[in-house]
């Protein structure tokens, strides 16, 4: 009895190397992809530009129809929604809390919000902080040495469309680099804010000096209350200002100098007191209310002037950076 013989069937070796290539050639596509995203974010330090530019990079990757980020507020210790692509403007925050979205999230993987029927899968907590709003199906954590700085919500433009593993894995590296420029950004904010209001500190610590250098050798009120109005405009970069002094008998502010205006003739008849302008009551308009309310180190000038003065001055300066049509320092 003849023993019948396997037949072998032969190896396309042209067709494997092929997909070996293309295989390979795809997977240098998508490194070359992430170094791009790296370099794009590394250099950002504005928040907002971050997360336009992060926005850009993924959604045209992705072929994204909705994309939204949060990021961690220390302020109000909540995730805002601080950017938000193809859906209504939002005003949308959650926050740490013992919900199964919570325990999800810190587990630092993507994942879906939705099952496969649409229903979501954290109906509490997405009516409670109203992410039902959201029109996202996939969270991917921001997330830098164990702490969750933020979120990524997406959908794709297919609503049937899965993510593939590799397509998370991308999406997951690049939600991590991302983490470390938000924090970078955030840093740089607040030295940029420390540096300001250290700026602002040698600022009043110089007008201080100057002030009290100037009472040894001014001995006309007028004058030195002008080198005073002087100096913290120049200060404020303002472009005008003025002086009002505290009448203790008739208990109202009074206009003493002004500086700046475009009417010279009628500034210079207010400073030598030959006209009379309107008195405010403490608590009365922005300057009375400022006025009850004395910054500290204006405080320390009221100190000082009270020495040589039995009145308190009130400096008006306006200036665009401030909510109110002028900012009030108290000189004494």
């Amino acid at each position: 009895m003849k023993r019948k013989t396997s037949k072998t069937i032969p190896i396309d070796e042209s067709s494997r190397d092929t997909r070996d290539a293309s295989d390979l050639e795809y997977r240098a596509d998508e490194l070359n992809y992430l170094l791009k995203v790296n370099r794009e974010l590394s250099n950002i330090l504005n928040p907002g530009d971050l997360y336009s530019t992060l926005a850009s990079l993924i959604k045209e990757k992705f072929d994204l129809r909705n994309l939204a980020i949060f990021v961690y507020q220390d302020a109000s210790e909540t995730y805002d929604l601080v950017y938000s692509h193809g859906q209504d403007q939002l005003d949308i925050s959650f926050k740490k809390d013992d919900s199964l979205l919570w325990q999800t999230i810190v587990q630092e993987q993507p994942f879906a919000v939705f099952d496969k029927s649409g229903n979501p899968l954290f109906p509490e907590v997405f009516k409670k902080y109203g992410l039902n709003k959201l029109k996202a199906d996939w969270w991917i954590p921001l997330v830098m040495r164990d702490e969750v700085i933020g979120v990524l919500a997406i959908r794709h433009k297919d609503k049937l469309k899965h993510f593939s593993d590799l397509e998370l894995f991308i999406l997951k590296q690049i939600t991590s680099h991302a983490a470390i420029c938000i924090n970078t950004c955030r840093l740089y904010e607040k030295r940029q804010k420390e540096k300001e209001d250290l700026d602002k500190i040698l600022q009043n610590l110089s007008l201080l000096y100057s002030i009290g250098k100037a009472m040894n050798y001014i001995s006309d009120l007028k004058s030195l209350l002008q080198y005073i109005l002087s100096q913290a405009i120049e200060i404020t970069s303002a472009e005008k200002g003025s002086i009002m002094l505290y009448d203790l008998e008739s208990d109202r502010l009074m206009i003493r100098v002004l500086a700046g205006l475009a009417d010279e003739a009628y500034q210079e008849k207010v400073n030598n007191n030959e006209i009379k302008c309107r008195t405010f009551k403490p608590g009365e308009g922005i300057a009375g209310r400022v006025y009850l309310r004395p910054n500290r180190w204006w405080s320390t000038i009221l100190v000082m002037m009270t020495c040589s003065w039995s009145q308190s001055l009130l400096l008006s300066i306006p200036s665009p950076v401030s909510p109110w049509s002028s900012i009030m320092m108290l000189l004494a």
